[in-house]
């Protein structure tokens, strides 16, 4: 089988993939990794093969840094 391989870094603090509902949290430090793996099936589709998303921060909330360095993460294979 083929592959393809997107991989790629998103680093912008005002990225609004996460929101919080307190008014006094806030994230800096953003930054958002991702690869998509598309692989070419015996019929000659092109199908996802696994998305892999990882999320750091460090969370703020009344000025004061909780958790420095959150690493989230998340994978999807098909």
């Amino acid at each position: 089988m083929n592959y393809l391989k997107f991989s790629g870094t998103i680093v912008k603090d005002d990225f609004e993939f996460i929101k919080f509902t307190d008014k006094n949290a806030h994230k800096e430090n953003y930054e958002l990794s991702f690869d998509i793996t598309f692989k070419k099936t015996t019929n000659e589709e092109v199908v996802i093969d696994y998305i892999k998303v990882d999320q750091t921060f460090d969370y703020f909330k009344d000025e004061k840094n909780f958790n420095k360095n959150n690493n989230y993460f998340k994978s999807y294979f098909f």
